[in-house]
């Protein structure tokens, strides 16, 4: 990061401290009520509707780029720290977060890539596949890794992820009434770059249209927790990086759910981002109604495709 930080000229010192006071200014309490909205998607506070425009319109993108594609709460902070160690060895050198995550902050942030010592570039991004330039990715050679989890512990985890984030913006956009958040979340009324009336399901729907995409991958948080070894070599072998036994091994241990929740950047800590990260653990809040409810929704959404959730273990 201090190579990062040394290398951005002084015309652009500005625009770097402008990035890094929008993004702590977020993480540190200032309440964000604005939403924004692009092609009748609706962007949660604290992400703009405007810099996702720009990425798709205007941003260049590098060879080889790779691109984390995720709904909130599905593991793409998990995901990403293990992409990390695989594109930049042991020393699991991350990209600057205001600029991996592609929709927070200004468009302008987007000025300070060229000095990023980072390559590959990583970028992680909640929005659904149309507000995402997928042909400029392909072009490129890039790579896209859709993450999926299974819908019940999502929604749990985002709701704990919204009651307990330290700023306000969470309290402003979602009731933090389990039972009023569950509905609004099934119905379509939350806040999650989607139009209304859309949740999860559809998220995974838009993504599943270039899941046979030579340049595409879907990988399962479930399959993560139940067999890392196998999952990082599925990673490796779809970025075309080579990796031996020890390797993987050493990237499992650098990168299990413990690890990350000790390492990982301060702002990503205070967010609460990483909260138990285990299978099941809907069950500890989720009704019978609900659990059935939410059953028959995911069927009646993804029973024409092979996505298949796994619950518990």
């Amino acid at each position: 990061m201090d190579a990062f930080i040394s290398a951005i000229p002084n015309e652009k010192r500005g625009i770097f401290e402008q990035t890094k006071k929008y993004v702590n200014d977020h993480f540190d309490g200032v309440p964000r009520c604005k939403e924004t909205e692009w092609k009748g998607h609706r962007f949660p506070p604290g992400f703009e509707a405007e810099t996702a425009k720009y990425a798709y319109e205007e941003l260049g993108v590098e060879q080889n780029t790779v691109f984390l594609a995720s709904y909130p709460k599905t593991g793409v902070n998990w995901t990403s720290g293990i992409v990390s160690q695989l594109l930049y060895g042991p020393n699991g050198l991350r990209m600057f977060p205001p600029l991996q995550k592609m929709e927070i902050a200004e468009a302008s942030k987007f000025q300070l890539l060229e000095y990023l010592p980072v390559h590959p570039k990583c970028f992680e991004t909640h929005l659904p596949e149309n507000l995402v330039n997928l042909k400029k990715i392909k072009k490129s050679g890039g790579k896209i890794i859709v993450i999926l989890r299974n819908p019940k512990d999502q929604v749990v985890s985002w709701y704990h992820f919204c009651k307990n984030a330290p700023f306000n913006s969470a309290r402003y956009a979602f009731s933090l009434d389990w039972p009023q958040f569950f509905s609004d979340y099934v119905q379509g009324k939350q806040i999650t770059f989607m139009k209304d009336g859309e949740w999860y399901p559809d998220h995974i729907l838009g993504w599943y249209k270039h899941k046979d995409e030579d340049n595409v991958m879907f990988i399962y948080y479930e399959d993560l927790k139940r067999n890392m070894k196998q999952e990082i070599r599925r990673l490796a072998k779809f970025l075309n990086i080579e990796v031996d036994d020890k390797r993987v091994e050493e990237i499992e241990n650098a990168t299990t759910f413990s690890v990350m929740k000790q390492t990982s950047h301060s702002n990503l800590l205070k967010l609460n981002l990483f909260r138990k990260g285990e299978i099941g653990n809907w069950k500890e809040l989720m009704t019978v109604a609900q659990s059935e409810l939410m059953d028959k929704l995911i069927a009646d959404k993804l029973g024409h495709t092979d996505i298949k959730f796994i619950y518990e273990i």
